[in-house]
């Protein structure tokens, strides 16, 4: 009587202990789940306001892009004006020197043609007043020379005049002034259209020369491609054979899996028989914390405790001259039958806890308020 009272107080006291014990873990488990979740709303906070910066950052790079490109377009045509200002320029300086030297040569022509009139016009007064004149041999063949040179530039001035009448016929315009005017606008424009054309050959010959180029480079990067290509083929096939034996481990191991599961399934089935046959202490403290009776990876060791301390008192409580042969065969065979179960089971739990470490953590859930499991105190006091 006194030992049922002295275990009794002794499981009370243990399971006032546990209770507090599961409290104080209890408020430590909701404190850091409150912590926890302010902590995600802190962070969920801080990415909003880091993409709403990331977004109005990238809208900044597109105009500094934008306007970067405006500048440089604007830097490009301006220095195009420039160089055809330029070149305008070198042009027109050359037009000048060209009109001031045709100016000064049409001069110096007029002054000789003036020069050679005076003279011939003095020399017809001299021999006008000498007198008669007395022609003789040489001064016939010269008249006659003078005679057939006159004639001659009588004719270059008759096709000359009628050259003339047919560029003002062809033209329609019968002022010399403009002529000239038309004739030098058409020269300039020649002689620009010769700029021209030897500019585009140029650019023509540049475009030639950068058409082999990039010729060149796209042969060279179709060469690179195929090259790449052959090597990305060659670590495809290694990358396929290398994934044919992953999957092949993995079905090993899947396999190795599903067999310790059925062998854990199976010891912890032998071991809530064999906790339920010898009536452990440990079954209503699982009914009050609120687990379940099966055998499972977490309440195993409880199992497996509660066992080893009902064996002892089992055999602390039975006296070897007083058994009779039925209750030593039942001790023999509950003995035989948990120093048979107990290593495996343990092997298997140690096996469980090392592949749950090495499991990855699953995906965050859904972020919600935190709340308490733990089960109201009437149903503590009621169970």
């Amino acid at each position: 009587m006194l030992k049922e009272c002295a275990s009794e107080l002794t499981n009370q006291s243990m399971v006032a202990q546990l209770e507090n014990r599961l409290d104080t873990a209890m408020k430590k488990f909701n404190a850091a789940n409150s912590d926890n979740y302010t902590m995600r709303l802190q962070i969920d906070c801080l990415l909003r306001d880091r993409q709403f910066f990331n977004t109005m950052w990238r809208k900044q790079l597109r105009r500094l892009m934008a306007g970067k490109a405006q500048l440089l377009e604007l830097v490009e045509q301006a220095i195009g004006a420039h160089e055809l200002r330029e070149e305008s320029c070198a042009r027109l300086h050359a037009l000048r020197e060209q009109a001031a030297q045709q100016y000064r040569k049409h001069c110096l022509e007029v002054r000789e043609l003036q020069r050679q009139l005076e003279h011939s016009v003095k020399l017809e007064q001299f021999l006008r007043t000498k007198g008669t004149v007395r022609l003789t041999a040489a001064d016939a063949r010269a008249e006659a020379r003078r005679q057939h040179r006159s004639e001659l530039e009588a004719h270059a001035y008759n096709n000359h005049l009628n050259i003339l009448d047919a560029i003002k016929e062809f033209t329609g315009e019968q002022e010399l002034c403009r002529l000239r005017q038309e004739f030098t606008r058409r020269e300039e424009e020649n002689y620009a259209l010769f700029n021209y054309v030897n500019e585009l050959h140029a650019e023509l010959t540049a475009l030639a020369d950068s058409v082999n180029q990039l010729n060149d480079a796209i042969d060279d990067e179709k060469a690179k491609h195929e090259a790449r290509m052959y090597k990305q083929q060659d670590s495809v096939e290694a990358l396929r054979g290398e994934l044919a034996q992953l999957r092949a481990a993995r079905e090993r191991a899947q396999l190795h899996c599903a067999t310790s599961e059925h062998a854990l399934d199976t010891l912890l089935r032998r071991v809530r028989e064999l906790a339920q046959s010898c009536e452990c202490e440990s079954l209503p403290l699982l009914k009050l914390v609120g687990g379940a009776l099966d055998a499972s990876a977490s309440s195993a060791r409880l199992y497996l405790t509660s066992l080893e301390h009902r064996l002892r008192e089992t055999v602390d409580l039975i006296k070897m001259d007083e058994v009779n042969p039925l209750q030593l065969n039942l001790v023999a065979m509950i003995s035989e039958m948990y120093t048979s179960v107990c290593p495996s089971v343990r092997q298997v739990l140690q096996r469980h806890a090392e592949a749950k470490a090495r499991t990855p953590p699953p995906a965050r859930r859904a972020r919600r308020a935190p709340h308490s499991p733990r089960p109201p105190r009437a149903m503590l006091a009621h169970a």
